[in-house]
């Protein structure tokens, strides 16, 4: 029974929920002898919502190689296992890297999402920038805060919407 309605009479039951709520699942048994046993859980269906955020990039110079990490909030409602991060530094170094990092929902975490990044400081611009995108393989919901540059020097580079803006 679901929330009092009988779904099913198979010996083993299968279900499925068509639309997102809180739903009272009850299982009864009947012996041969016409007895009766029942077990009942509350189950709550959600609809997935993916929604990473790019909170901040920090990164490390060890020669000419940048290591880059970056500090993801997942503000949707499932765990994000896996999503991808395409990286640019300056205007000639560009690629997309898969990261695996367990993220539960409504939580943040540091993650490395660069290492060995080649960066010759006389030859390349001094900023990155990331965009994170496709969590668990999904779209994300809100790409507004996806997306960070950094400048890659002590005196760090600031990136602001032109203003005015026509």
């Amino acid at each position: 029974m679901i929330n009092g309605e009988v779904v099913s009479t198979e010996f083993e039951p299968s279900l499925t929920f068509e639309s997102a709520g809180d739903y009272e699942v009850v299982l009864v048994a009947t012996n041969d002898l016409n007895c009766n046993d029942s077990a009942a859980a509350l189950y709550t269906v959600i609809v997935p919502e993916y929604d990473l955020e790019l909170i901040e990039l920090a990164y490390q110079r060890q020669g000419n190689l940048l290591v880059l990490n970056a500090i993801v909030g997942n503000n949707g409602n499932v765990a994000v296992n896996v999503f991808d991060a395409a990286i640019e530094v300056g205007r000639d170094v560009a690629f997309t890297l898969t990261t695996e990092t367990a993220i539960p929902a409504g939580q943040i975490a540091d993650v490395p999402i660069g290492s060995e990044i080649g960066y010759i400081p006389g030859r390349d611009l001094p900023y990155t920038c990331v965009r994170i995108a496709n969590p668990n393989g999904e779209a994300d919901t809100d790409t507004t805060n996806n997306y960070l540059c950094i400048g890659l020097n002590e005196r760090r580079a600031t990136f602001a919407a032109p203003y005015p803006n026509p």
